[in-house]
């Protein structure tokens, strides 16, 4: 075998190490976790399990059934499953997932985040070996240190921390490419790789392809060389070739652009912040260090999960300052690394970074950009492989010390004594290695392979250390016993249009509910509208849960059946069948109730022109809906009545309980450890009555309820800002114990807002009957059409439960009408008297010319290439024939 067949093997080998070595570290975490295959417990954390999941299982059904990709009635009410699907379900890795099929499918997802995790190694990988960076000799040498800084991009801790977005992982995969495409332009204006690169970054996932746009114009700025003139003739041509990528993906950049904008998130975690407020420097610092526990959920405006390797950092710093490498490329990167670093520590450049806005947790999305650029710095370091001088070398460990000394100085988040011993081991026997290669005591060759093995060692060795049992999750569908009830809650049988959904064991199923939904490309006005009325939401806009009825919101939604454990939280829905099932995941039985709506009016109905003025929605829960029915009936009706309490008995556990101040009961949150707070509330009922009462706290709230010292309500664990209860019908006399639960953190005070009101049932009934005689007869209702009937008495506007989309038309007897927008959020059509057919079809907006931009797009791409490819062979004949 001659040495070209020998390194070619050698290649392939090193690819199937590469890939296998950070998939071993996450099979490691599984077993170490107990983790799914191997235990009950699982590594898709957060949104993988809450969100990804159900989508999966969405998009599967609807691949095997034939139906639409275009909208869902299965979640959310309705929602628009075209642009979810591109933001969570484009990577060609998913198909990995949906070969495992709807009921292997968290099996396929975790095969799916190991592969795209070793495929980030393979990625960059392959581009280490051929950047115009790399200059040492083909040989072991570079094999060794490729392979170890394609496991360090593989295994650094941004990867760690966010592997469960399995949506990120693909762009990351993307990235190492991306960067060579862009040294392709710069060095030999060949545009091919890159443009296609960038058509896949926008396709499989748009948003993140922004902070893949950054990083491209980064390190653009960082390879472009040559004059002014030179300079910005390149410029103008990676520009145009990027416009010209995401013209070709324009399908989903516009329908999904869009619906991002319309979004009203009326949401920022960085409130408290002004644009100049800088974040703790030591622990920014401190981030960098070996075995810095991760942060998975990134709740704090400055996360830090920067963590890529002691030894890559110091082969950073020597990158600054080694003079084999012109001053204008290390002054150009200094720049660039000092400003990804403050990007990371001040609020208004994290607001720039995330695209003008503040994240909703997951803060600092863009870390890896500066983790890229400084294992670029070191890499390019050890390819220019050359002494500093004791002077230079000094000045590096100075730097590294003074920065390791700011860390222990001025953090506030104290990490355990392993993190801190062993970075200074690592930092200081990198630095030995170097001083010894200074004074010629070591070869150039034997430093190389100490820092090679150190560096895999390290990297290695941190992935184990700090992917603990704290980085594993529950399994969703045995903690809830799915297989308990599954099938009872398919065999609902609903008429068209009529919805259904499942509150299982405190968990957001969105697989089992035609009506809650969690995700960045909803109609936002569905959260707001929730909250006003009463029912679950998330602070952050991040999505909304029915949950929490009154009659007035049962006859709103058109939902036919709810199977709950927890049937206190659904006022409106009576009890018809009853069954008994055992979790074996959380060891405990339980009762399941198929709850029956008793007012149900449809999926629309007639209403006065009053609702469209949408001034219903001011007020607590049940003052909205009592607003929201005299505006439907077009006369004020009160449903709800306020009951005053005249004594309530106030106690606290893990908390300092104030004066009672009207509805509103102040406290001083003493919860240490795990423990949560709560305010024990004593009530006496009045009279005789029909009671609810809400709930509402922004440190979010959770009820368990006693009536006369029998438990009525079990703990429902899923916290919530606000939450309606229905107490049922109670006697006078009887006692009342509310225990509140709050997530509110040691030292905090806050207050808890509750409201108990009365609901007259006979006026209810008749208000309900008001609304059933001018009901929409849906006779077909498919994945993007509904057609229906109304017989309107008078005019007015026919109220639907339907989120408004934009991309909805509307036709009363064939004529084209615009939407009436209900609370911000629902569709409602102006009607006249009479009897009208009504027609709604779906199709997102902006698709229809997203596709005519992409066809152009592409003919473009097709256009460039071609041209590119003549031109590269014009120029590599007209070389060959010189040398020839």
């Amino acid at each position: 075998m001659d040495k070209k067949e020998k390194g070619k093997k050698r290649s392939w080998g090193l690819y199937v190490l590469a890939f296998c070595v950070p998939v071993i570290g996450l099979l490691v975490h599984m077993l170490i976790g107990k983790c799914y295959p191997f235990g009950d417990n699982s590594i898709l954390l957060g949104d993988a399990k809450d969100q990804y999941l159900s989508f999966f299982k969405e998009l599967y059904d609807r691949l095997k059934n034939g139906q639409s990709l275009l909208f869902s009635w299965n979640g959310g009410m309705g929602y628009d499953f075209y642009c979810n699907m591109m933001y969570y379900l484009m990577s060609p890795f998913n198909l990995i997932t949906l070969c495992f099929g709807r009921y292997s499918m968290e099996l396929g997802m975790i095969v799916t985040m190991a592969v795209e995790i070793g495929m980030c190694a393979v990625s960059a990988l392959y581009y280490f070996r051929h950047t115009y960076i790399n200059s040492m000799e083909h040989g072991r040498i570079n094999d060794g240190v490729t392979f170890v800084f394609s496991i360090v991009y593989a295994m650094c801790n941004y990867i760690l921390a966010y592997q469960y977005n399995l949506m990120w992982l693909t762009s990351l995969v993307l990235v190492p490419f991306v960067m060579l495409g862009i040294e392709k332009i710069v060095r030999k204006q060949d545009y091919r790789l890159y443009i296609v690169t960038m058509i896949l970054v926008f396709v499989v996932n748009f948003y993140f392809a922004w902070f893949v746009c950054l990083l491209s114009f980064f390190w653009f700025i960082d390879q472009n060389r040559g004059g002014c003139k030179a300079w910005m003739k390149c410029f103008v041509k990676w520009f145009l070739v990027s416009v010209c990528a995401a013209l070709a993906a324009a399908a989903v950049l516009i329908p999904c652009y869009i619906l991002v904008r319309s979004r009203n998130d009326n949401f920022t975690n960085a409130s408290s912040y002004t644009w100049n407020t800088i974040g703790n420097i030591g622990n920014f610092i401190q981030s960098f260090f070996w075995g810095h526990a991760l942060d998975i959920a990134g709740h704090d405006l400055f996360t830090v999960n920067s963590y890529c390797g002691i030894v890559i950092v110091v082969l950073m710093v020597c990158y600054l300052l080694n003079a084999e490498i012109t001053p204008g490329n290390r002054i150009r990167r200094c720049v660039i690394l000092l400003f990804l670093a403050a990007s990371l520590c001040v609020s208004g450049l994290i607001y720039v970074m995330h695209g003008f806005s503040y994240p909703h947790s997951i803060s600092n999305r863009d870390v890896f950009l500066l983790t890229v650029f400084i294992i670029i710095s070191a890499f390019e370091q050890v390819c220019k492989l050359k002494k500093l001088g004791i002077i230079r070398m000094s000045i590096v460990a100075i730097i590294l010390m003074g920065l390791t000394i700011c860390a222990f100085i001025w953090n506030n988040d104290v990490q355990n004594i392993i993190c801190y011993m062993g970075t200074i081991l690592i930092l200081v026997y990198s630095l030995i290695c170097l001083f010894l290669y200074e004074r010629n005591s070591i070869t150039g060759k034997s430093m190389l392979i100490n820092v090679i093995v150190l560096c895999l060692l390290e990297v290695m060795g941190n992935s184990f250390l700090i992917n603990d049992n704290s980085k594993v999750d529950i399994r969703v569908l045995p903690n809830i016993a799915a297989s308990e009830w599954e099938d009872d809650y398919k065999a609902i049988k609903l008429q068209a249009g009529e919805r259904k959904t499942s509150w299982v064991f405190s968990t957001n199923n969105m697989i089992d509910s035609d009506t809650n939904l969690f995700s960045s490309m909803k109609n936002t006005e569905m959260v707001w509208l929730f909250r006003r009325l009463g029912l679950s939401y998330q602070d952050n806009g991040g999505c909304y849960v029915y949950r929490g009825t009154t009659p007035v919101t049962a006859a709103m939604f058109n939902v036919r059946n709810v199977l709950t454990d927890s049937p206190a939280h659904y006022g409106g829905y009576t009890s018809k069948e009853q069954k008994k099932i055992y979790n074996d995941y959380q060891q405990t039985s339980d009762v399941l109730q198929l709850m029956e709506n008793d007012y149900l009016a449809g999926l629309g109905f007639m209403c006065s022109y009053e609702l469209e003025l949408n001034d219903w929605m001011n007020g607590n829960a049940f003052e909205v809906q009592n607003a929201f029915m005299s505006s439907a009936l077009g006369e004020k009706t009160d449903l709800f009545t306020e009951v005053t309490i005249p004594s309530i008995e106030i106690s606290g556990n893990y908390c300092l309980p104030f004066k009672q101040q009207g509805n509103l009961f102040p406290y001083l949150s003493t919860a240490l450890n795990d423990s949560v707070m709560n305010l024990s509330l004593g009530i006496t009922i009045p009279e005789d009555i029909h009671l609810y009462v809400h709930l509402s706290d922004a440190y979010r709230v959770m009820t368990n309820v006693y009536i006369d010292g029998k438990e009525y309500s079990t703990l429902d664990t899923y916290p919530s800002n606000g939450e309606i209860l229905d107490l049922g019908n109670l006697k006078k006399g009887q006692k009342v114990s509310l225990l509140v639960y709050t997530l509110a953190s040691p030292g905090v005070k806050g207050e808890t807002m509750i409201n108990f009101y009365s609901l007259d049932d006979v006026l209810m009934q008749t208000s309900l009957t008001q609304l059933r005689a001018q009901k929409l007869e849906v006779s077909r209702l498919d994945d993007t059409r509904i057609e229906g009937h109304i017989s309107a008495k008078e005019d007015g506007i026919l109220y639907t439960s339907i989120p408004y989309y934009k991309g909805f038309q509307i036709y009363v007897d064939g004529k084209r009408e615009s939407v009436v927008p209900i609370g911000n959020a629902l569709i409602g059509i102006e009607v006249q008297a009479g009897e009208h057919d009504i027609y709604i079809t779906y199709f997102p907006y902006g698709l229809k010319a997203g596709i005519i931009c992409s066809i152009l797009g592409l003919l473009c791409t097709a256009f460039i290439i071609r041209l590119n490819t003549r031109k590269l062979q014009i120029i590599k004949e007209g070389k060959t024939r010189v040398e020839n």
